[in-house]
């Protein structure tokens, strides 16, 4: 779904940018927000479980496997992941912002060809 923010831009001031980034409909907040809230769920869920269902037993045998995944992920060269991940990103929005230029060139380009249309037709 594509979002209007022209009139927000149009009547631009210090706090713009923090109300369309704020904007509900297409907004960072929406896109992140049910990925967030599951994974707090899903944190709290694990929290509550070893807290107050597991034995000492159980909670020493889930402490033992934490450290052992946590081991392993020193394995795994998370800086390059990272760094590959912030280069798509990167990437992806150097595009969007050469391509919003094009789009405000094509657009004043119809519309001198359709002003220039419409003089010559009257």
């Amino acid at each position: 779904m594509t979002v209007n923010y022209n009139l927000c831009v149009a009547t631009s001031r210090p706090w713009t940018l923090i109300r369309i980034l704020l904007h509900w409909r297409g907004s960072f907040w929406k896109a992140v927000g049910i990925e967030s809230a599951l994974w707090l769920l899903l944190y709290y869920l694990i929290n509550i479980i070893y807290r107050h269902s597991l034995g000492t037993e159980q909670q020493k045998v889930f402490a033992d496997t934490a450290r052992t995944l946590n081991q392993h992920l020193r394995d795994i060269p998370l800086d390059f992941m990272l760094g590959f991940f912030v280069s798509v990103i990167v990437t992806r929005w150097s595009t969007l912002f050469n391509n919003i230029g094009l789009i405000e060139k094509l657009r004043s380009w119809f519309g001198r060809r359709n002003k220039n249309s419409t003089k010559k037709h009257d």
